[in-house]
């Protein structure tokens, strides 16, 4: 239940996960179905299939999608390597490009607003990782117009490529040690293994909680999304403990105040959590 998404979900995650070369897939598609001859019928069948499989399936999520990549990969790398920017490729290559350049300049200068206004909450830095970005962004933006405008493939394609290596390595390096300490749930998983003791059990209440499975090395954790599940469940033999959002637990307290204690209280990324167990 907790992996229950619309039919679209895929439309907008794919693309983003794929990014920057998902701007080039529908060029890639149109340019497989018009000219790519058996070569491209593979892909383009694997492609469609995988696709379709998984957003008809209920439960989607996007590492679901993995085996997608590398038909998306080939028919994005046979468009690049049979165009050029001229010709046809002059609309299937030119278009995407000066999408993604539009895309890098405007990003590039909106960034470091942003980022430091409400990045500035969470992290020390904010103003000048945003600015260090957005120079990536700017810089990887001009670039991209000028080869685009001078019809410099191989430069085009050198500078997308340099652009995301870029943000990536800084991103790796710079950004996520900085947000760990306010997205890791090693601090309340903490808390959750003190309060643990012989024979309890631990359950999540309406999220999906893997990253509370790798800290506490706790498998299975139970997860309950009804609130009369989660009643019967703190009325069986034995102790349970229950990871709840703040918002949630609210809502809940009138039913269970009488039968739930508060032990601690935390938050992962935005998410305000509360850590409660049913009183001896």
């Amino acid at each position: 239940p907790g992996h229950d998404r619309p039919i679209y979900y895929y439309l907008y995650n794919f693309p983003g996960q794929f990014l920057p070369w998902s701007i080039f897939l529908p060029s890639a598609i149109i340019y497989a179905l018009k000219r790519g001859g058996k070569a491209m019928a593979l892909p383009l069948l694997w492609f469609a299939t995988v696709f379709l499989f998984f957003s008809l399936a209920e439960a989607k999520r996007g590492l679901y999608l993995l085996p997608l990549y590398p038909a998306a990969a080939l028919m994005v790398g046979h468009l690049w390597a049979r165009e050029g920017l001229s010709g046809q490729g002059r609309k299937l290559l030119g278009i995407p490009l000066g999408l993604a350049s539009g895309l890098l300049l405007l990003s590039g200068l909106a960034l470091p607003f942003p980022l430091a206004k409400f990045g500035g909450r969470y992290l020390q830095g904010a103003l000048g990782m945003g600015i260090v970005m957005g120079t990536i962004l700017l810089g990887g933006g001009l670039l991209l117009l000028v080869s685009l405008r001078r019809r410099r493939a191989l430069v085009a394609f050198g500078t997308l490529f340099l652009t995301a290596f870029c943000l990536y390595l800084f991103g790796v390096f710079k950004v996520l040690p900085a947000i760990n300490p306010y997205k890791s749930a090693r601090p309340l998983s903490e808390k959750v293994l003190e309060a643990m003791g012989p024979g309890d059990r631990l359950a999540v209440y309406r999220f999906q909680g893997a990253e509370f499975n790798f800290y506490t090395g706790i498998v299975p954790i139970l997860r309950v999304y009804r609130p009369e599940r989660l009643k019967a469940l703190l009325e069986e033999p034995g102790r349970t403990l229950c990871i709840v959002k703040e918002r949630d637990f609210r809502r809940l307290e009138e039913d269970l105040g009488m039968m739930v204690e508060v032990i601690a209280r935390g938050r992962v990324g935005h998410k305000k959590l509360v850590l409660i167990r049913d009183k001896e």
